[in-house]
């Protein structure tokens, strides 16, 4: 059994990775892609509202907030990668967990997480490493 599970995460991509003492060396197991979290709103949704010309002032605005597919999609990516480590721990494939995501994807991947899995979590970094060598990762998971 992999002692612990390190995944790291933002909307777009996400790197698992284990290793079997603290400080020890990052072994990649598996990496995700969600490219539909980069893409532009009105890509997203086919069925978009208009815009609304204001009766008073300048300008228009779009009938719902332009973030909300982003944020759609997010949370679908989140609830995939929370499915996949309740799998992991059903399996007893890792005794601890360590979440390194920014802040805000690292609360929609919290917020997916059942409570045994939760329970496993024993350190959450917000940082934004999903893109950087696994050198880099390392070190920011053993800088204490």
């Amino acid at each position: 059994m992999d002692n612990e599970w390190i995944l790291v995460a933002d909307s777009a991509q996400a790197r698992l990775f284990s290793r079997r003492a603290p400080r020890a060396e990052l072994v990649e197991l598996q990496d995700w892609a969600h490219p539909e979290s980069r893409l532009h709103g009105r890509d997203l949704e086919s069925d978009r509202p208009g815009r609304v010309f204001a009766s008073h002032g300048h300008g228009q605005s779009d009938m719902q907030e332009t973030d909300a597919p982003h944020r759609k999609e997010a949370e679908r990516f989140a609830g995939e990668l929370a499915d996949v480590l309740e799998r992991a721990r059903t399996q007893n494939r890792f005794e601890r967990l360590t979440l390194v995501a920014e802040p805000r994807f690292l609360g929609l991947l919290r917020n997916r997480l059942s409570p045994e899995t939760a329970g496993a979590v024993t350190r959450s970094l917000d940082l934004a490493l999903t893109r950087e060598p696994v050198e880099r990762i390392r070190a920011a998971l053993d800088r204490d």
